[in-house]
């Protein structure tokens, strides 16, 4: 039986983020020359040349993607324009849909406390990195988690 992953069509590139990629991909192999890591992103921008990502190479581009976004790269080198064709890609990534899936379960637990009085909202500390984000009404209390692994809703409690 064939899986959903295995299935998966290559990310097609648009013209921007074919651009966008060969550029990062040359800078990022100037840097890498000497690692092990350099035949991959090789075979990362051979595949952008041709302007599709295939699965085995979308780990890659999403490192990528997400340490030059994070950092603000793309937005100094290549201006608004390149973060946003960077942030569209990543979007259509894995680890893009897998965001977007954690922030609909979120948003899907905040539509119960819709129409709600708010009483308070806090962030607090869990862990480095990792922080909680309680939201207290007339008739709830949520308390998200937020932290490298994504968002989630950790407790929903009914009361009132």
């Amino acid at each position: 039986m064939e899986t959903a992953a295995a299935s998966r069509k290559p990310l097609v590139l648009a013209d921007d983020e074919r651009l966008l990629l060969a550029a990062e991909l040359t800078a990022v192999l100037e840097q890498v020359a000497s690692s092990p890591i350099a035949a991959e992103y090789a075979a990362l921008r051979e595949a952008v040349e041709r302007g599709e990502v295939p699965e085995a190479l979308e780990r890659p581009l999403e490192v990528l993607l997400e340490t030059s976004l994070a950092s603000g790269r793309i937005r100094r080198v290549h201006l608004a324009h390149g973060e946003m064709a960077a942030n569209r890609l990543f979007q259509r990534t894995g680890r893009g849909r897998e965001i977007r899936e954690q922030l609909d379960a979120v948003n899907e637990g905040l539509r119960g406390i819709a129409g709600q009085t708010l009483g308070s909202v806090a962030f607090a500390p869990r862990t480095p990195g990792s922080y909680s984000l309680t939201i207290e009404t007339d008739r709830a209390r949520v308390a998200i988690v937020v932290g490298p692994g994504g968002v989630r809703v950790q407790s929903i409690e009914v009361g009132g």
